[in-house]
């Protein structure tokens, strides 16, 4: 009896379930971001936080499950859109708009309303940012992003909502600086749909960059799930951001350069 048929499907089945871990990564931060929406909405602010600091987390292993796996798809890129959208687009909508509401500065007029607009517009221009990160193609290859990815817009509102619940808290100035809410979110909302560049993190040719980036990266998946210091984590995301946009500025207009010397050598 010719057992090569039975090998091709045994093959086939083991070809199919590298796809598995990525997809379950992605499942993870899924879930996990629903669980932040809920926390919410019951008022348990800190620990919807937490599961948003968490995604981000889940995001980065998913990719890396992929490329280490050779997992890429389109099924993939897609799953993880809606993820992301769960994830780093309504859960923070959720956590700071739910949040505000609770306060007595939003309890009602143009401050209430303010806080609903913003919580809208920020889920909106986070759907939007995921939508066109899908359909095109960066020119400028894979070095750099167009505008604050939504993983990084979720990192900072997240840790920087419990950086400031752990330091404002009961402080006099705290309610007035509580009614900058709707300004940080659709702040956030605005920077993922613009065009500014920011770098990918990738390993570098510097040696020092590269294990400098490295420990951050380890120091992070051990303070994240332990719930500690999220003053360090928001300073790196801040750190990523202002540090990132300025080279990667610098990144895009040597790019643009050398395309200029191609077209000319073209002529």
């Amino acid at each position: 009896m010719d057992d090569r048929p039975r090998f091709r499907y045994g093959g086939f089945v083991l070809q199919k379930l590298r796809y598995l871990p990525p997809n379950l990564a992605t499942s993870a931060s899924l879930l996990l971001g629903l669980v932040s929406i809920h926390l919410s909405s019951h008022g348990q602010f800190k620990m919807a936080a937490w599961c948003i600091v968490w995604c981000v987390l889940l995001d980065k292993v998913d990719g890396a499950l992929a490329r280490l796996l050779h997992a890429q798809s389109s099924f993939g890129v897609e799953f993880d859109s809606f993820a992301d959208f769960c994830a780093f687009g309504l859960a923070p909508a959720f956590l700071l708009g739910q949040q505000g509401l609770a306060l007595p500065e939003f309890a009602s007029g143009a401050p209430r309303v303010a806080m609903y607009v913003a919580a809208g517009a920020y889920a909106v221009l986070a759907a939007a940012r995921l939508a066109r990160y899908n359909v095109q193609t960066a020119a400028l290859g894979d070095r750099l992003f167009f505008g604050m990815p939504s993983t990084m817009s979720g990192a900072l509102l997240s840790t920087g909502y419990l950086v400031a619940a752990r330091h404002l808290a009961g402080r006099p100035e705290a309610a007035t600086l509580a009614l900058l809410i709707p300004l940080v979110l659709l702040t956030a909302g605005v920077l993922m749909v613009t065009r500014f560049p920011l770098p990918k993190l990738k390993m570098r040719r510097l040696r020092w960059f590269n294990y400098f980036q490295m420990a951050n990266i380890a120091v992070v998946y051990v303070l994240a799930p332990l719930m500690l210091f999220p003053e360090y984590l928001l300073l790196l995301s801040l750190s990523y951001v202002t540090v990132g946009a300025y080279y990667g500025r610098q990144v895009a207009r040597a790019i643009e350069d050398e395309g200029r010397l191609c077209d000319a050598g073209q002529g």
